[in-house]
């Protein structure tokens, strides 16, 4: 089948028919916003994952949590930051600072 749609593997055809499978037609669409989930969220998901020994796309039905790749990136921050890591950061540019430099005169030209 992977072949057929010139994918080099069939594991996203996989992962698609599991995603129907599970949450029908809402699973196949493509969210327009991200979802935050709570860090506590994300630590019950890890816990349960590291408990039981479930896959990671067993752990995301089990979560309802579409993107088994997202608790790969958690399982993979956890490891490397602790529970620190798993909180939400601030998104974006840094708002303008309101002390703003003073600017240098300009010598004059006699």
């Amino acid at each position: 089948m992977g072949k057929r749609y010139a994918l080099p593997d069939k594991t996203p055809i996989r992962r698609w028919v599991q995603a129907y499978q599970t949450f029908g037609e809402e699973g196949l669409k493509r969210k327009r916003s991200k979802q935050v989930y709570p860090v506590q969220f994300k630590l019950d998901v890890l816990h349960f994952r590291k408990k039981t020994g479930a896959s990671l796309q067993e752990t995301a039905i089990a979560f309802h949590v579409n993107n088994s790749s997202l608790i790969a990136n958690w399982t993979r921050i956890f490891n490397k930051e602790g529970v620190e890591g798993l909180r939400g950061k601030a998104k974006g540019r840094p708002s303008m600072s309101k002390n703003l430099k003073k600017r240098r005169p300009k010598p004059k030209n006699p």
